[in-house]
This record gives structure tokens, C-alpha cells and sequence, in this order.
């Protein structure tokens, strides 16, 4: 029978696949077991017999069993990340993986930091990301149905598309190039699009009531209006982060009241030229 104590520490950086695991670990255990000798009282046997003899004494069979504990602390990050601790500023530097044409460095001059508004606008990002997925979705189901939208669907229906990739375009400038002239035609775009769904819904009613349209059609279209509507919200949840970080102390929900309602004249022109450049026939 016997009994043993082990323990180990160790340090590891060990990269599997795309992952990094970096960290420490510690540890102690316990061992225990029990011995079996298969030999037998010493032979007279001469030659080969003997032989075999001798080796079964030596032939021992062992059971044993352990438990432990291990304690260890890691980070987990993907290849190619940074993790830098604090620099002698108090700015954190921090990987811009999710868009390198941020640049981060840390903290502005007006004090606020640029990781809150990459924090605060990629769930935004994801969401509209989550809309595409749902375009397929409802096309999948037109197929399925074997159902198509009216001619007059399928010009509004580009009509509104081409007001959202364009404040997509816009937000993507904005947020990639900290293009503040980008970001100023967020909100009147936004307003026009909220005003186009409002419109487009209630056309389309009309048309099915009037049978020009199938329920099933018109279904997609309704969702498909929703989903436009709330893609171009987040465009404009984007601009506000954007807005909170350049425009210092500013209140920002107040500055937001101000563009619409009317006291900043560019917000007003720009609203303008959007509403005729998307102006529904």
C-alpha cells in the first residue's frame, strides 16, 4: 500500500485555432494505491522454467486512485488582439478589431473616450446585421408561397431601400472616419424614412383591401417596412453616440430636440432636400 501528495504551478500561453489562452495555474493532490505481487516461492527448476520463474516474481499489478484541486485564472482573446495594461496617461489601449479605421488610443481632449462609443454602437450594427438575415427569411417565404409583390410594391419598395443604404453609407463613413459631416445627415434621413414607412404601410393597405395585392405579399411587405424602419433607428442610435463623443458637454437628447424641431436651419434644409429627393409619387 502507499500514499502520495503532489503539486504543481505553472504558467501557460497556449494558442488553439483562432483563440489565445493566456494565464497561471496551481494545484495539489492526493495518490493512493495498493500493490499486487504475482511471485511465488523460488523454483529448482533448471533452464527455460526457471526462467519464467524468475520473471513472475517480478510481475506486480497496481491499483490507484487520485483527487486534486487546480485553481487558475486566464484571458481568452482571439490571435492578433491586444490587451495592453494601462499607459503612464491613464489611456487604455485597446484592440479595434471590430473596425481599425477607429484607431483607438484612449481618451480624447474633452474627456470623453472613444471605446464607449465602439461599446455603445456595435450592438447597434449587430441588430441591423440581424435585419439582413430576416430579408432572407421573407424571401424565402415569397418563394415558398409562390407570391410576388404589385408592380407599384416593387417601386416603393426600391424607393425606401435606396434611403437606407444611403444612411447606411452615411453611418459607416461617420463611424469608420470620424466624418462629422457624414454624421449630420443621419437624423434628416432618419426622419424622412420614419415618414416614407408611415406613408408606404398605409398605401399598401389600401391595396389589399382593394385586392390589388395578396395577404401573403402583403405581409412581407408590412414586415419588410418594419424592419427598414428600425435598421434606419439604429443608424440613428449610431449618430448620437457619435454626436455625445464630438460634441463635448453637450446634452445630447436636447441637442436631438433642437434639429427637429426646426431650430437648427441645416437640419431643416437637409430634411428638405431628402423628402423631395425620396418623394414618394
Amino acid at each position: 500500500e502507499y500514499v502520495g501528495v503532489g503539486a504543481l504551478a505553472t504558467s501557460y500561453d497556449i494558442t488553439w485555432g483562432e483563440k489565445v489562452y493566456e494565464g497561471d495555474a496551481g494545484g495539489i493532490g492526493l495518490t493512493f494505491g495498493y500493490v499486487l505481487n504475482f511471485g511465488t516461492k523460488e523454483s529448482k527448476g533448471k533452464g527455460f522454467a526457471a526462467t519464467l520463474h524468475k520473471l513472475g516474481r517480478r510481475l506486480n499489478v497496481e491499483f490507484y486512485a487520485g483527487c486534486g484541486l487546480v485553481f487558475f485564472q486566464q484571458k481568452q482573446y482571439f490571435k492578433g488582439d491586444h490587451f495592453d495594461d494601462y499607459t503612464g496617461t491613464g489611456a487604455v489601449q485597446a484592440n479595434a478589431k471590430v473596425n481599425w479605421a477607429l484607431n483607438l488610443t484612449g481618451i480624447r481632449e474633452n474627456g470623453y473616450h472613444e471605446l464607449d462609443m465602439l461599446m455603445q454602437s456595435v450592438p447597434n450594427f449587430e441588430r441591423i446585421g440581424d435585419y439582413a438575415t430576416n430579408f432572407v427569411e421573407l424571401a424565402q417565404r415569397l418563394e415558398a408561397e409562390n407570391t410576388v409583390f404589385s408592380d407599384m410594391a416593387k417601386q416603393e419598395m426600391n424607393l425606401i431601400c435606396g434611403a437606407v443604404n444611403e444612411i447606411l453609407e452615411l453611418t459607416v463613413t461617420a463611424f469608420a472616419a470620424n466624418d462629422n459631416e457624414a454624421a449630420k445627415g443621419i437624423e434628416p434621413l432618419e426622419e424622412t424614412i420614419d415618414d416614407m414607412v408611415m406613408i408606404l404601410k398605409d398605401r399598401h393597405t389600401k391595396r389589399l383591401k382593394s385586392g390589388a395585392c395578396s395577404v401573403g405579399s402583403g405581409l412581407v411587405f408590412m414586415e419588410v417596412m418594419t424592419y427598414l424602419e428600425r435598421a434606419s433607428d439604429h443608424c440613428s442610435n449610431i449618430a448620437v453616440c457619435f454626436i455625445e463623443i464630438t460634441h463635448d458637454s453637450l446634452e445630447v437628447h436636447e441637442y436631438l430636440s433642437q434639429l427637429k424641431s426646426g431650430e437648427v436651419e441645416e437640419f431643416g434644409n437637409m430634411y428638405e432636400n431628402y423628402k423631395q429627393k425620396y418623394a414618394i409619387g
